[in-house]
């Protein structure tokens, strides 16, 4: 039995890389077809989003500090029997509720893209940058980008989609009147993929109950056997 296919990379193998905040496409660092290590810097962005970020973050910090020395001043003062308990909960309390704040602006921080050190760097000097990195979220190969240097984004507008290819699937359209031929398990031999030496081997894993009313074909996935670097 002799069917077409479509080569597909796996839904859990695909990743949209969007902008977490506004901004100004400063930057594009990988084009179609590049190879991307995890962590790789992509794009970079001028956000003014980001300021504000980092502001409200740095006033929650200055917030965090204030509370923290009422917090060790009135835990001292009721150890030594100076102040009623109920004064040393409401510091407590307030302490708590400033540590809280700090670490979610730390978070929507880490969101927009700041790393640890970045984040670190902005409690100690203060201050502030507009500049956004994108970074790649795995490593894979870019298939598609979708920004533009120069341009304006919205927030989770999307910029470049990378696929891991470790696995790739087959697509395969078997005719309505065949499908019962096939079976999970069967083997299965691409033709024609572009490879040098030695063939292009799969294995049929899933078979669709449904018909393509438009073409009287039943799907069949086959999963390709190893690596497959030019398909």
């Amino acid at each position: 039995l002799t069917a077409p296919a479509k080569v597909m990379v796996p839904p859990s193998h695909d990743y949209l890389v969007s902008a977490s905040q506004s901004g100004l496409i400063t930057q594009l660092h990988a084009s179609i077809g590049d190879q991307v290590k995890k962590g790789q810097m992509l794009a970079e962005l001028n956000s003014p989003d980001l300021l504000t970020l980092q502001r409200e973050y740095l006033k929650a910090e200055s917030a965090l500090q204030l509370g923290s020395l009422v917090y060790q001043r009135d835990k001292k003062l009721f150890e030594e029997g100076l102040i009623p308990e109920r004064r040393w909960q409401e510091s407590s309390s307030q302490y708590h509720a400033f540590a809280s704040e700090a670490n979610e602006h730390r978070q929507l921080l880490e969101i927009a893209g700041m790393t640890d050190v970045e984040i670190k760097q902005l409690k100690s000097s203060r201050r502030l940058s507009s500049r956004l990195k994108v970074l790649s979220p795995i490593e894979g190969t870019v298939m598609e980008r979708m920004g533009v240097a120069g341009s304006r984004v919205d927030m989770l507008a999307p910029l470049y989609r990378i696929a891991d290819l470790s696995e790739l699937w087959l697509e395969i359209s078997i005719p309505q009147e065949r499908a019962a031929e096939v079976k999970i398990g069967d083997s299965v031999l691409a033709e024609n993929a572009g490879q040098q030496h030695g063939a292009t081997t799969a294995t049929i894993s899933l078979l669709s109950q449904n018909v393509n009313p438009e073409n009287q074909t039943v799907l069949a996935r086959a999963v390709i056997d190893g690596k497959q670097t030019l398909l």
